[in-house]
């Protein structure tokens, strides 16, 4: 499946194990977070060609519709006729409107809005993979369904941060199962052990191996 992708998001335990973030990579580092929690520490600076923006602390939430400008160009581009899923959080099993959800809702301009199907949730409670929760193809996929009105249609997913990709995968397999085609992910960070360009739109394919972890 390929993958769009705005950032590179150098995890902690590769600050702590590998070697410390350069500036520009804490920015990203941050700016994931902000996208994906609605709050952040300090501020961060996003380097536009035009010149650039700092976003205080107070105004986290503003770095959620700069992810939705990178997904509106994506669509745009390449996915006009399809509806948007956001990938599900975990708390997604007994809540209307989960967490995802409102990162892709407060993301996206209200062109798309109505494109918008949170048809994908958590079967019962699970504790968040950054919590040491499941994580992985195999261990998320059983406990995951597709609402029983939902009509087969083309969908692009959009989440926060793919890591092993395994709750992307294992979205995407549920949904091709009920007859939708899947025709891509979108997604503000990738999680990288290297150091690479902090802010930077590109791509990658994801493999179902990828979704694997070893233990």
């Amino acid at each position: 499946m390929k993958v769009h992708y705005l950032c590179a998001y150098y995890s902690q335990w590769a600050h702590n194990n590998l070697a410390p973030r350069p500036t520009e990579l804490w920015q990203s580092y941050k700016f994931c977070g902000a996208v994906k929690h609605g709050i952040m520490n300090g501020y961060l600076t996003i380097p536009w060609k035009k010149g650039p923006e700092k976003i205080a602390e107070k105004d986290a939430a503003k770095t959620r519709p700069v992810f939705g400008r990178f997904i509106e160009q994506r669509i745009n581009a390449e996915y006009a006729d399809c509806a948007i899923v956001p990938v599900p959080s975990k708390d997604s099993f007994d809540l209307d409107s989960f967490r995802s959800l409102q990162m892709v809702q407060q993301s996206l301009p209200a062109a798309l809005q109505a494109q918008i199907l949170p048809i994908v949730r958590f079967t019962k409670k699970l504790e968040a993979a950054s919590r040491g929760g499941l994580r992985g193809f195999d261990a998320v996929f059983p406990h995951l369904e597709v609402a029983t009105d939902a009509v087969p249609r083309a969908v692009v997913l959009i989440d926060d941060i793919v890591t092993t990709g395994g709750t992307l995968l294992a979205t995407k397999r549920r949904l091709e199962n009920r007859g939708f085609e899947v025709r891509a992910a979108i997604v503000c960070g990738k999680t990288v052990a290297a150091t690479e360009k902090a802010f930077f739109p590109r791509e990658f394919e994801l493999t179902e191996e990828e979704g694997q972890i070893d233990i």
